[in-house]
C-alpha cells in the first residue's frame, strides 16, 4: 500500500537526510512530501538540493513546499539580479548564500529547480 510520508525541516543536514530515507525506504508509489527549510544552518545544504533533486530524478514521487529559507535564498539571488540592472535606487545589504558552499553554477541550478519544482506556497 502506497504510503504518504513528510520531511521538514532538513536544514542542511544531507548526511541526516539520507539517513532518514535509508529507514523510511521510499517505494516509487509512495508520495513523498518535503516541508521546505532544506537549506541553511546545516553543512551541506548543496548535498540536501542534490539528494531531493536525485529522488526527482529516479521517478520517486515527491511535492517540495518552499520554505522561508529557500525563499530568503530565491529573493536575495532576485534582488542581486535588480542590482546589477539598476531596479533599485540604492543598494542594499544582501544576505549571501557564500556560507551555504554552494558555487555560482549549482546556486543556478537551485534557483531554476526551486522555481519550478516547488510549490509557490511558502512554508512559514
Amino acid at each position: 500500500m502506497p504510503r504518504l510520508v513528510a520531511i521538514g525541516d532538513i536544514h542542511g543536514c544531507a548526511r541526516t537526510l539520507r539517513a532518514l530515507l535509508e529507514k523510511v525506504m521510499p517505494q516509487k508509489d509512495d508520495t513523498l512530501v518535503f516541508l521546505g527549510d532544506y537549506i541553511d544552518r546545516g553543512p551541506d545544504s548543496k548535498g540536501v538540493v542534490d539528494c531531493l533533486m536525485g529522488l526527482q530524478t529516479e521517478g520517486y514521487r515527491t511535492v517540495f513546499l518552499r520554505g522561508n529559507h529557500e525563499q530568503t535564498l530565491l529573493d536575495a539571488i532576485d534582488a542581486e539580479k535588480s542590482l546589477k540592472k539598476g531596479l533599485f535606487s540604492r543598494p542594499r545589504k544582501l544576505e549571501t548564500p557564500a556560507e551555504m558552499s554552494f558555487e555560482r553554477e549549482r546556486l543556478v541550478v537551485f534557483w531554476v529547480w526551486a522555481r519550478s519544482s516547488m510549490s509557490m506556497r511558502t512554508v512559514r
